[in-house]
């Protein structure tokens, strides 16, 4: 049956001036959300108001004009409510169709195609009742509603199972990335070579190394740390690996920003030199662990009150984003949120193995976090970490084999992804073919 939306919805046109509201005494509306959450508040509001009662069909004009098509929803609360002006609530008369039929078609391509089509010049500010009870439709028959509902539903419980196994899937890729990793810092993931020359060797030769940078004046002698005790060896390595700090195996360095405020413009103005920010280390992961964005980009000025690193140079965040590795695609700066680590002895290697190290006690990193609004660690908790160094030559052969096993890991993990995409696009294609079919 063709018919228009006025037929089985009717406007409730109570409205309450700001006083008059306040003493009904009663809850509003908040918002609603764009997945058609009804969020109810206690918080006064100076606007007009409508009122909303138990099993209306519920509408935010300013959120169905956003793009928000999903912006209205029926209440079922069990006592009236209000909302602002910018609402409108309709009675259902369910003798012509069912709640359930009606909610769902409200969630349809094909409601989102009839208001594009039926609102002249399309949808401004906000979605009103002049342009949305007009809209004409196919109305089915109450028998070909519930069809259309168990169908439905049937086909959502079968995708809503699909979802809720997404996040277990997700857990236990987590747990075997984890898995992986520690098998490799204990040496079981590849075999050990006897002619390989002992971690104790490379050692030796960064210390040499760092000692030629603090006689040259380039870097600062930093404080020794204490030797690592029993208590803080956590396993048993193989033959020819070594235990260290960390800040043994290279040199480990907080990015530069010491002009405040840190966003003044005079440092941007025509900038052209890149500056990379703790989000853009996170976002090397999608990247192949290269740190190709950057937030802004500093002048001379700004340069100056920083600090440039090479191109190829470790990034470890310290802040917002703890633990977050990536290798810079540029020579860029950075502030002191981002830890660099240089490679002294350019093995190579070692930067690379650094990185998975981080990615095994990233969980440790951040429990070290205080509990504030933003986390953060120190430069000096990086240092004193535990580390398990093994020989030159089997850190490449490590590498290899961890590099094979995360692109198989993040294979699966954008199967997850994709499936969550997917579930959501067949639930729509599935209510666009029962409208427009």
């Amino acid at each position: 049956m063709k018919c228009k939306i006025s037929f089985f919805l009717k406007e409730r046109q109570d409205r309450f001036k700001p006083k008059e509201a306040k003493e009904l005494n009663l809850q509003r509306i908040e918002k609603i959300t764009q997945n058609g959450e009804i969020f109810i508040s206690d918080k006064p509001s100076n606007t007009n108001m409508i009122l909303v009662k138990p099993g209306d069909l519920t509408l935010s004009g300013i959120g169905i004009a956003k793009g928000g098509g999903n912006s209205l929803n029926v209440y079922e609360g069990n006592k009236e409510v209000l909302a602002t002006i910018h609402y409108s609530s309709y009675e259902i008369d369910e003798e012509l169709i069912s709640k359930e039929f009606l909610k769902i078609f409200l969630r349809s391509p094909y409601f989102r195609k009839l208001l594009q089509e039926n609102c002249p010049g399309g949808i401004k500010a906000e979605l009103k009742p002049k342009h949305f009870l007009p809209i004409e439709l196919d109305l089915p028959s109450q028998e070909k509603q519930e069809n259309i509902v168990q169908k439905i539903q049937s086909i959502e419980k079968t995708i809503n199972q699909i979802v809720e196994q997404l996040p277990y899937d997700e857990n236990l890729l987590f747990k075997l990335k984890q898995a992986i990793l520690q098998e490799a810092m204990q040496g079981k993931l590849v075999k050990q070579d006897p002619k390989d020359e002992a971690a104790t060797e490379l050692l030796k030769k960064i210390k040499t190394e760092k000692g030629k940078l603090i006689k040259e004046k380039k870097i600062k002698k930093s404080k020794p740390l204490p030797p690592i005790t029993k208590d803080e060896i956590p396993y048993e390595l193989p033959k020819g690996w070594g235990w260290c700090r960390l800040q043994e195996a290279g040199l480990l360095e907080r990015g530069k920003s010491k002009h405040r405020p840190r966003n003044d413009v005079k440092l941007f103005r025509n900038g052209i030199y890149p500056l990379v920010q703790t989000g853009d280390v996170a976002q090397a992961k999608k990247t192949s662990n290269i740190i190709k964005s950057f937030s802004s980009e500093y002048n001379d000025l700004g340069l100056q009150q920083s600090r440039m690193w090479r191109r190829g140079t470790l990034c470890v965040t310290i802040a917002a984003n703890i633990a977050e590795t990536g290798f810079l695609g540029m020579d860029a700066c950075f502030p002191d949120s981002i830890v660099g680590y240089t490679d002294l002895v350019c093995t190579g290697t070692l930067s690379k193995y650094i990185a998975y190290y981080i990615a095994s006690v990233k969980n440790r990193l951040t429990d070290f976090a205080p509990s504030t609004a933003q986390k953060n660690i120190n430069l000096g908790i990086l240092n004193f970490l535990s580390f398990p160094m093994p020989p030159q030559k089997e850190q490449k052969r490590i590498i290899e084999k961890l590099d094979r096993l995360m692109k198989y890991c993040d294979a699966l993990e954008g199967k997850i992804k994709q499936s969550k995409t997917d579930s959501e696009k067949l639930m729509q294609a599935v209510l666009q073919e029962t409208f427009e079919n």
